[in-house]
């Protein structure tokens, strides 16, 4: 009896193969979806970059008219000694939220004609748009950030890697918000004025102006729901400790962003037909 020192064929090869084809399938679609930036860029900002500027503009003038507003009214805060830090804390993480949800919903009414390229899927649309949304939302953290420090406010927290948390937790809920609201959008033409009115509901009820102080349970309990107020205790932690009568919740906001990303992503395998059609 031969004992053969061979190495079964095909094994390694076999490997190699399925790793080669998935390495050529992630470049193509990683140059489809590059392809789909550069022409949602162009057709949103123009092909100049003061147009990108100009957009990047509106969320954070809304944010500094929100601080702006408010600072002059909080002469006194509940935590802390800057009126500054306290509004931006709170209306920071709502901006976050507000404008990757908002523009994502519009990620593949604004590009249907691209669709007509067999090539190109509703999802290269909307990770094409989660994209430019999360870095476009970077950057409007670093100009915020800018000009409060060109205005000698205190930004320096207690911990650093608190704040980048927080912030990226933020926006990563407006994604999640707005990639499930795409789908939605295609089933209710009119879901995104929804999604406006719900945001309002949300910012009156985060706090991000106002402390919720003695509070009963039952109060505490239904606003605990909003995932904006976790986003702000959460940023807020990161400055004053520990200071809300209501929990926060990491868990919460990373687990309603995840749910709603998937459940976009489900929704636009299930229902591309129609979106197609819409």
């Amino acid at each position: 009896m031969e004992l053969s020192l061979e190495r079964p064929s095909g094994r390694p090869s076999e490997r190699a193969s399925v790793l080669r084809r998935a390495g050529v399938a992630f470049r193509v679609q990683a140059r489809i979806v590059g392809a789909v930036i550069l022409r949602d860029m162009r057709t949103r900002f123009g092909r100049s970059h003061m147009s990108f500027l100009i957009s990047l503009s509106w969320p954070l003038i809304h944010v500094m008219i929100i601080y702006f507003a408010f600072v002059q009214v909080a002469k006194v805060v509940p935590i802390g000694s800057s009126a500054g830090v306290f509004i931006a804390t709170g209306a920071l993480p709502y901006i976050l939220v507000l404008y990757p949800g908002r523009l994502l919903t519009l990620a593949i009414i604004q590009n249907q004609q691209t669709l007509m390229f067999p090539i190109i899927k509703t999802t290269d649309l909307i990770l094409a748009r989660v994209v430019v949304e999360f870095f476009s939302a970077c950057i409007v953290v670093l100009m915020f950030g800018a000009v409060l420090t060109a205005l000698d406010v205190d930004i320096v927290p207690q911990g650093w890697a608190e704040v980048a948390a927080a912030i990226f937790a933020s926006i990563y809920l407006g994604l999640g918000l707005g990639v499930l609201n795409v789908i939605v959008m295609t089933l209710f033409r009119l879901w995104l004025v929804v999604f406006i009115g719900i945001m309002a509901l949300f910012w009156v009820t985060a706090g991000a102006t106002t402390l919720k102080l003695g509070l009963s349970d039952e109060a505490r309990a239904i606003l605990s729901y909003n995932p904006v107020l976790h986003s702000v205790i959460w940023l807020r932690t990161a400055y004053f400790g520990d200071f809300s009568e209501i929990p926060l919740s990491k868990s919460y906001i990373l687990g309603t962003a995840t749910v709603s990303m998937f459940l976009g992503l489900v929704g636009d395998r299930l229902l591309r037909g129609r979106v197609l059609m819409a």
